[in-house]
């Protein structure tokens, strides 16, 4: 389970990114080449890319968008606070893309909202055996009559990676349902969406699964309802993996605030559950399960507070979770638990770090070095491979995690966030090859440390010569520029960062030394930050 960290450690380090694109593969630009996103697709062969313009996208072409069972890309150009699909109709029921011709995770989707969309099961996106990958996409407003008021999915294994799915509704599955398949969520965040109906049993308000076994890395799920079970999550019959999850603010009518399973093998490691409600078990609720829970921090719907027992976890039904190396509001048997208060603290990823006086905090949790294992030990794997909690942070002052691990949901360091698109523009320079150049997924506005890209070849070779002035970029905007750049920054930064850069149509430079990339080739980037923050 990795996590999908664009973000590095506040320490200089030096790392670097393939990222291979068929020699072969075309850039098919909307509206450029073709007036819809669909006749886009259409044209499309595998390996090609179909690049959307920013703007807010509707209508026939549009909408109900079909990959074809194409290995391809299709992405906008400036993400998604800047290219919307509104599926929005009076007089039927349209989502964005529906994915039913055996699509694997070469089959991309990237960089969109998809608003307002509707359908039987699936209001955003439907994958019916198909497994695309899906990221850094917004899915909002969407609902169903039945299942998967954002996502469906049946027999299918997407890839979601760097989503937030919000303000969906279906009978089951506000935000998510998967049947069958291996769905992975992987730096997801999952908000305010709801479970809710009469016909169907209203469970799962963020996502529900059943027979089947998904698996959510790194994602959170905030404020979901459901109003019968399973506020943040549900499921039954599968087989379900949760690892450095934060659960909070969620709510069930009857049971689960957080997390409902029946007939469900469930494996939980680095969970963080607070201020989740139900009538029966604020954080779990269990019918005939395997639960299994490690080096977590599972509190209910209010701090903890001395008193009778607080039934975070209702068992109806088989044997009680296993919960070890964990802090709860009361106490509860396993090894390593205990029953204190963490002593959460604010941060710049939300209010849920744990309290360290060497950050400024009153006083040190006690859920700090409490796990089961060296940070080092506890990993996940996930979309990009493997990673570990000691990449990661529980404090404000980012802290990485070393030695034993701390307990609970680890947001990871907060710096930059570093996802570029570079594709030609008009022109070439005598020495340099011009490119526009996007930035997106900005944790905030526009910042001033400086950094300079260095391109090389897959084969080693050096691009040199390479020209440019500087400019400063926010979040969405996009500039014609060549390879120095003025990087937003956050604080105390400096370091290497990784650029998730693609080289696309690329005219070189008629000068044949030094050596300049062709469109799809292989290349290595990284940005050097020398800037502090003022």
């Amino acid at each position: 389970m990795k996590h999908r960290l664009p973000l590095l450690p506040l320490t200089l380090c030096i790392t670097t990114l393939l990222i291979a694109v068929p020699t072969s593969a075309l850039v098919i630009h909307v509206p450029g080449d073709a007036a819809t996103i669909q006749q886009g697709i259409d044209l499309a062969v595998d390996g090609d890319t179909v690049l959307v313009a920013d703007g807010t996208w509707s209508g026939p072409g549009n909408v109900d968008l079909d990959f074809g069972g194409r290995a391809i890309t299709v992405r906008s150009l400036g993400g998604p606070e800047a290219c919307v699909i509104d599926c929005f109709s009076l007089i039927a029921d349209r989502r964005g893309f529906w994915f039913h011709n055996n699509e694997g995770s070469d089959s991309v989707l990237r960089g969109f909202t998809i608003d307002m969309g509707r359908g039987a099961s699936g209001g955003g996106i439907r994958c019916n055996g198909a497994s695309p990958a899906i990221v850094d996409c917004v899915i909002r407003n969407c609902s169903a009559d039945s299942y998967g008021g954002g996502i469906y999915g049946g027999n299918s294994s997407p890839r979601v990676i760097d989503c937030t799915i919000e303000n969906c509704t279906a009978n089951t599955g506000g935000g998510a349902y998967f049947t069958g398949g291996a769905p992975l969520f992987d730096g997801c965040r999952l908000t305010g969406n709801m479970a809710t109906g009469d016909t169907l049993p209203a469970l799962g308000g963020g996502l529900y699964a059943s027979s089947s076994s998904p698996a959510l890395v790194h994602t959170l799920l905030e404020g979901n309802s459901a109003d019968l079970f399973g506020g943040g999550c549900a499921a039954w019959g599968s087989t379900t993996n949760l690892g450095n999850c934060l659960i909070t603010g969620n709510s069930a009518g009857i049971g689960g605030g957080a997390i409902y399973v029946s007939l469900t093998n469930c494996d939980t490691i680095s969970l963080t559950t607070a201020g989740n409600d139900a009538s029966s078990g604020p954080v779990m609720y269990v019918f005939d399960s395997t639960v299994t829970i490690s080096d977590s921090i599972l509190l209910g719907s209010a701090p903890p507070a001395p008193g009778g027992p607080d039934p975070l976890i209702v068992t109806e039904a088989g044997a009680e979770p296993t919960v070890v190396h964990s802090c709860l509001a009361h106490d509860y048997p396993g090894v390593g638990n205990i029953s204190a208060d963490p002593h959460f603290c604010d941060g710049p990823a939300g209010p849920w770090y744990l309290g360290r006086t060497a950050a400024g905090q009153p006083a040190d949790s006690p859920c700090l070095d409490a796990g089961s294992t060296a940070a080092e030990l506890i990993c996940f794997t996930g979309a990009a491979g493997e990673s570990c909690l000691a990449g990661l942070t529980t404090c404000s002052d980012q802290r990485a995690d070393d030695g034993t691990a701390d307990m609970g949901w680890h947001p990871g360091p907060q710096s930059i966030a570093a996802s570029i698109d570079a594709e030609p523009s008009s022109g070439t320079l005598p020495f340099s090859v011009r490119m526009r150049v996007s930035i997106q997924n900005l944790t905030a506005g526009p910042r001033t440390a400086s950094g300079e890209i260095g391109l090389t070849l897959a084969n080693g070779g050096t691009v040199e010569g390479w020209r440019s002035g500087e400019v400063l970029l926010s979040a969405g905007e996009t500039v014609e520029t060549a390879w120095q750049l003025n990087i937003p920054a956050l604080p105390s930064l400096a370091g290497t960062n990784i650029l998730d850069l693609l080289i696309a149509d690329a005219t070189p430079s008629p000068h044949g030394d030094p050596p300049y990339p062709a469109a799809g080739q292989a290349v290595e980037a990284a940005c050097v930050f020398e800037g502090t923050w003022p």
